[in-house]
């Protein structure tokens, strides 16, 4: 049966991740905005925004990676004490 200590530090380690993910941010971006052009008349083809990041998948710096795992660790708080209270009632 999961402790309800567990579920409940579970669950503070996910609103502090969550926390430290809106503070982190997300990460910068280069951005350039840019045309294309059709080589035969010269008309405009599309215009749009490239966007690049010197960032890795899995890089502290990146505050997305923090809310997923606030995110997850809630959830996994949350269940925790969900099937205590169901251990309990039934």
């Amino acid at each position: 049966m999961p402790s309800r200590r567990a579920g409940i530090a579970l669950l503070i380690a996910g609103v502090a991740l969550v926390l430290v993910g809106v503070v982190v941010g997300s990460p910068e971006t280069t951005s350039i905005e840019g045309a294309f052009f059709t080589r035969a008349a010269g008309e405009l083809d599309g215009a749009g925004i490239l966007e690049a990041t010197d960032r890795g998948l899995l890089d502290p710096a990146d505050g997305n990676l923090w809310l997923g795992a606030g995110v997850a660790l809630l959830v996994a708080g949350a269940a925790q004490l969900l099937l205590r209270a169901r251990g309990r009632a039934g």
